[in-house]
């Protein structure tokens, strides 16, 4: 899809919600969970991550089909109690947004800590 990040944006997240389930504390003593990307709309979404942000690692890329829920390993490394609410930048790259210019935004993502 080509278009302005005014247009393109909304589209994503409109489209795209993010859900943690199952937090466990892995033999690294960091946290392992397992992270729902589900796609309501009728597009592909093909994600790329820089693969670590504060502490949050996912994979580099995530394909989310259209109407579907990928499910997706994450590894956390701060052992901060309570709530977490990471903003995860990522690029949409099949979103151009100018040339040669994937749509940057964020993946939200929370989970508690106990």
């Amino acid at each position: 899809m080509i278009g302005k990040d005014e247009f393109l944006r909304p589209v994503f997240r409109n489209s795209i919600s993010v859900a943690v389930i199952k937090l466990a504390k892995n033999e690294k003593g960091a946290y392992s969970g397992i992270l729902f990307v589900k796609n309501i709309s009728g597009l592909t979404f093909d994600l790329k991550t820089s693969g670590t942000f504060k502490g949050l690692s996912l994979p580099d890329k995530i394909t989310v089909p259209p109407a579907s829920t990928v499910a997706v390993s994450f590894d956390y490394t701060n052992n901060t109690k309570g709530n977490a609410k990471i903003e995860f930048p990522v690029e949409v790259t099949n979103f151009l947004a100018g040339p040669n210019k994937a749509m940057n935004d964020n993946l939200l993502i929370n989970f508690n800590i106990e």
